[in-house]
């Protein structure tokens, strides 16, 4: 018996070993070996998400998937497409549409180029996949049309992301044929409208870019809502009108609790959310008027944890007034400042600042992060690279300020021990 005879494993134990293999590359390797592994690895090669990026992985993959009498379609699980069919010859539409026909186990679809769906037979051909759980469709295009096929769908998808500005005026109505099923929801953009169809399974809730409005359709539709990352674009005159009309709504039905909500501060301030929210970040602080909305609504929500940013035009003498409204159940502060337009010695002073108005706080944990944003390299009054045309740039690249000279200012034994 040579070396190699000695060697050699079982056929169900090599098996179990390619089982442990993440990459696509290895698991071919070992099925070039021999018949036996080229059959078992093709589970293991589908399982793992199949990016259609081109024409060529399309071809290979359409043939490599119509093999074995098609018996290999029922361990397709994750499909991503991604490529352009505009230039694509009718035959190889076909065979994307077939490949999309027969793949009835899969389980999560990822559409990258929503062109796809101007070709009828593709909305078909999804909308009868009966086992997806994962949904997620995005688009270059300024605004698409609205997708009826999400009403057609056999599927009871539990996550869905669609990253496109859609021309439907409710998202709640356009996804209510996933009302039973879905537990998370990405949009890149979305009103709430509808007020009676309950998403009683839904826990997650992002939105990208949100006409800031009335909050009641939120919470009728998502009752049991754990965690919100909404942000949106404010009407500044019917900010506090809208805050009103929510604070009103929310005497009356509102969210038990929230374990997340991350949101700006105009978005948050018109929210008027009132319930206990366990995490609460409310972005960077900038504006003259922004400190005060922070201090509105916080007795409202009374965070476990809060995450403020406080950008380097913010007003530091404002945190004082800040840290007095911050409520009793705040344990945890993460707390970041941009230093840009700071001295050493004013870099010292908002340090004693922030640190003498803190004591009041029950703090178990304090996170404390002071950068200068781009410091020395921008000018601070057109924040361009210095080659501006405003006063103080001249046209002329500002020096980098020196951050050793920050580090040397600090007593940093005295502030480990504050």
């Amino acid at each position: 018996m040579d070396a190699f005879q000695g060697m050699q494993l079982n056929f169900d134990v090599l098996v179990v070993v390619m089982g442990h293999l993440w990459g696509a590359d290895d698991v071919s390797r070992v099925m070039r070996t021999c018949r036996t592994l080229y059959s078992a690895g093709v589970p293991k090669l589908l399982c793992n998400e199949v990016d259609i990026c081109g024409l060529r992985t399309l071809m290979s993959f359409y043939r490599f998937i119509s093999g074995s009498e098609g018996t290999r379609y029922q361990h397709m699980r994750e499909l991503k497409l991604s490529l352009s069919i505009y230039r694509v010859e009718e035959r190889w539409k076909s065979a994307l549409v077939e490949i999309l026909t027969h793949a009835q186990a899969l389980r999560k679809l990822d559409i990258q180029t929503t062109e796809l769906l101007d070709d009828p037979r593709f909305p078909v051909a999804i909308f009868r996949l009966p086992n997806l759980t994962e949904l997620f469709m995005s688009s270059k295009e300024p605004e698409m049309a609205s997708v009826p096929m999400l009403s057609l769908m056999d599927s009871k998808v539990v996550k869905v992301g669609l990253d496109f500005i859609c021309e439907w005026e409710d998202a709640v109505e356009a996804l209510s044929n996933f009302s039973s099923s879905l537990e998370e929801l990405t949009l890149g953009w979305a009103e709430f409208i509808s007020e009676d169809i309950p998403y009683v399974k839904m826990k997650h809730l992002a939105v990208e870019l949100w006409p800031v409005s009335e909050i009641a359709p939120l919470i009728q539709a998502y009752p049991n809502l754990r965690t919100l990352v909404i942000h949106g674009y404010e009407d500044l005159e019917r900010e506090e009108d809208i805050r009103e009309v929510n604070k009103s709504f929310q005497t009356q039905r509102n969210w038990k609790s929230l374990d997340s909500v991350s949101s700006g501060i105009f978005e948050l301030y018109a929210m008027a959310i009132s319930c206990k929210i366990r995490y609460l970040d409310v972005g960077y602080l900038q504006g003259p008027n922004e400190a005060e909305m922070l201090c509105d609504i916080l007795p409202s929500c009374r965070p476990s944890i809060l995450q403020v940013l406080f950008h380097h035009t913010f007003d530091i003498d404002q945190f004082p007034h800040i840290a007095r409204t911050i409520p009793k159940e705040l344990t945890h502060f993460v707390l970041s400042v941009d230093l840009l337009s700071k001295t050493p010695e004013g870099t010292t002073r908002v340090i004693d600042l922030l640190l003498d108005s803190l004591p009041s706080l029950s703090l178990t944990k304090l996170e404390l992060m002071l950068f200068w944003h781009d410091s020395g390299y921008r000018c601070r009054s057109c924040y361009s690279d210095g080659n501006g045309d405003c006063e103080v740039c001249h046209n002329k690249r500002l020096a980098p300020l020196p951050m050793e000279l920050f580090i040397s200012a600090f007593d940093t034994y005295a502030l480990a021990h504050r």
